[in-house]
């Protein structure tokens, strides 16, 4: 089947990560045309018709009964339909913010439907994949897309002697709990090294205590629209940055979208030796995979004293 045009449903008014990621870089990259299927906040039937495939992502159920018009539509026309899924939502720990505040409990069913109809599904990863499988026999695994037109990947600089080191965490409010895994090694790196060090946080705020210790910036999120939030990560200056994952389901199933990201920077890393990251993390060459608290202490203390 040749995929020339993809009619492609969201209520989001913004081009956030996940469609750039997901849809609309990839698709572009591909030659495919993709065509908004929602219009004035409502579902464009007509554009099933003309469409090789009917895509959405994982919100766009919540709104059942227009999610299944679209559905009914696509099989009427006999256009195949696939939901795209970057997250197990299914797995969400309890701790997790996004559980925390309910945001996901009025629409399980309905991701649940949307899970089990699609005629497919598409996953960032295999351990995702591995998950959804007793749902949909139809799943296939295709990575993220960094886009070369908002990436230029930056080679690694040795920073001057004279200026602190600058540690990165960036990833959204919901990695709180990622970061309080990490916090007494953070703190520890701050007793350590004092002013020698200053950490910087975008989007997540740092953990309690560190500000007391060392030099802390904060920067909360401004805009999930990732044009805007890309430009701002670019301007950040940084030496090393930082990904925490808490060992669960819901995370060994996530992406290396900040592998990714961090190191498009030119910034070397060190990351949650979980499959998001082992992967594709070759630890000491490429990175730093840190296993506990005193693994995140030495290898961060690594890159501190021995920045080449």
């Amino acid at each position: 089947m040749k995929v020339r045009r993809v009619a492609f449903f969201t209520y989001n008014q913004i081009e956030s990560a996940l469609e750039l990621y997901r849809f609309i870089s990839p698709l572009k990259a591909a030659g495919i045309e993709i065509v908004p299927g929602v219009a004035a906040g409502d579902p464009n039937l007509d554009i099933i018709a003309g469409a090789d495939l009917v895509c959405f992502q994982r919100d766009f159920s919540r709104r059942f009964k227009a999610y299944q018009s679209v559905l009914t539509e696509a099989r009427a026309r006999g256009v195949p339909v696939v939901m795209d899924l970057d997250d197990h939502l299914l797995a969400l720990p309890p701790d997790h913010p996004d559980r925390l505040a309910g945001d996901y409990a009025d629409s399980l069913s309905a991701l649940l439907h949307a899970l089990l109809s699609a005629d497919a599904l598409t996953v960032t990863t295999p351990e995702l994949k591995r998950e959804l499988l007793p749902f949909n026999p139809h799943v296939f695994v295709l990575p993220n897309y960094l886009d070369a037109d908002l990436w230029q990947f930056r080679p690694p600089a040795l920073r001057p002697a004279d200026r602190p080191v600058r540690i990165l965490f960036m990833g959204t409010p919901t990695h709180a709990p990622d970061l309080e895994g990490i916090a007494e090694a953070l703190r520890n790196i701050a007793r350590r090294y004092g002013s020698r060090v200053r950490f910087v946080f975008f989007g997540a705020r740092p953990p309690e205590g560190l500000a007391d210790l060392a030099r802390v910036d904060y920067q909360p999120v401004r805009s999930y629209d990732y044009r805007q939030f890309q430009q701002e990560f670019l301007r950040i200056e940084a030496d090393i940055a930082l990904a925490p994952l808490q060992d669960n389901l819901f995370n060994r199933c996530k992406s290396a979208i900040k592998f990714m990201e961090y190191s498009a920077l030119g910034l070397p890393g060190v990351y949650a030796a979980l499959p998001p990251y082992d992967a594709a993390v070759r630890d000491g060459e490429n990175g730093f995979l840190a296993h506990d608290e005193q693994d995140w202490g030495r290898k961060l203390g690594a890159l501190i004293e021995d920045p080449s």
